[in-house]
């Protein structure tokens, strides 16, 4: 086909940057339409929502909230669709990247595939890990909170402080997990290792090589995407919502996209000098 033979020309950063922009955008509609639907019927009816102005204030937001949570399975299968595709995509893009990989076509899903089962085995581990430091974290605040209420902190320092200690405490130790868990997915990629208990130690191998270029630069990268998302939909909500805002989201995340295609790009130059 003439389309398929053009979209074939394509450069493979483009090719990827596309493909992950297509999953931020398209594979949410599902869940979000369903989602639309069911607080129509639901909000868009209740008396107190005739009234109410935009942006919501927390107990609006709430009460979204609780709506939301009645009609949540739209929104779970579309997050694990999502999850699915994304997973599929950084293997896929780590196999179109890479110069030495004998990839039998340039369509970065068809590259993906293969590793599913393997990533999703990795998916596996990374949650105990995450539950393990989420429980640890959990019981040492805990403790602390205990100790405030004994020696009368004040309310400052016992709650709120001690909340944002703990937030700021579990996003530093989840993004570690998330970057390591990363190397993991893109090492197995590039040795096409089906023994997944030898990929971390080469990992490690590699990490405790080049910590600065292979965990501090992929570290910052995700810590800046995430917080631009986090920064727009907050402007986005105290702005009201708007055209101009779902464009800005738009090219938001097209440069999201980018930053993932980055960051396999720059992993694989640095596995590229240890082969």
């Amino acid at each position: 086909m003439a389309v398929g033979r053009i979209f074939d020309r394509v450069p493979a950063a483009v090719r990827v940057i596309l493909a992950r922009w297509f999953i931020y955008v398209f594979a949410t509609l599902p869940g979000l339409i369903a989602l639309q639907g069911h607080l129509g019927d639901t909000v868009g009816k209740r008396p107190w929502f005739d009234d109410v102005e935009m942006p919501l204030n927390i107990l609006n937001l709430r009460l979204v909230g609780a709506e939301i949570s009645d009609g949540i399975s739209p929104l779970m299968f579309g997050a694990l669709l999502v999850w699915i595709l994304q997973l599929i995509w950084l293997a896929g893009a780590a196999r179109v990247l890479d110069p030495q990989a004998d990839a039998g076509t340039k369509k970065v899903f068809a590259n993906g595939r293969p590793f599913l089962w393997r990533y999703l085995r990795i998916a596996f581990f990374a949650l105990l890990a995450i539950i393990v430091v989420h429980l640890g974290v959990k019981a040492v605040f805990t403790s602390l909170a205990t100790r405030a209420e004994l020696q009368g902190w004040s309310v400052v320092k016992s709650y709120i402080d001690l909340n944002l200690w703990r937030g700021a405490i579990l996003f530093v130790m989840l993004t570690v997990i998330g970057v390591f868990v990363f190397w993991v997915r893109v090492m197995t990629v590039v040795t096409d290792e089906t023994k997944l208990r030898r990929v971390p130690r080469k990992v490690l191998g590699l990490l405790r090589r080049r910590i600065g270029a292979a965990f501090l630069l992929q570290f910052a990268a995700v810590t800046v995407v995430l917080a631009l998302q986090a920064t727009a939909l907050f402007a986005w909500r105290q702005a009201g919502g708007g055209a101009v805002w779902f464009a800005m989201w738009l090219l938001l995340l097209l440069f999201a996209a980018w930053v993932w295609q980055w960051r396999v790009s720059s992993a694989l130059r640095l596995t590229s000098e240890l082969r």
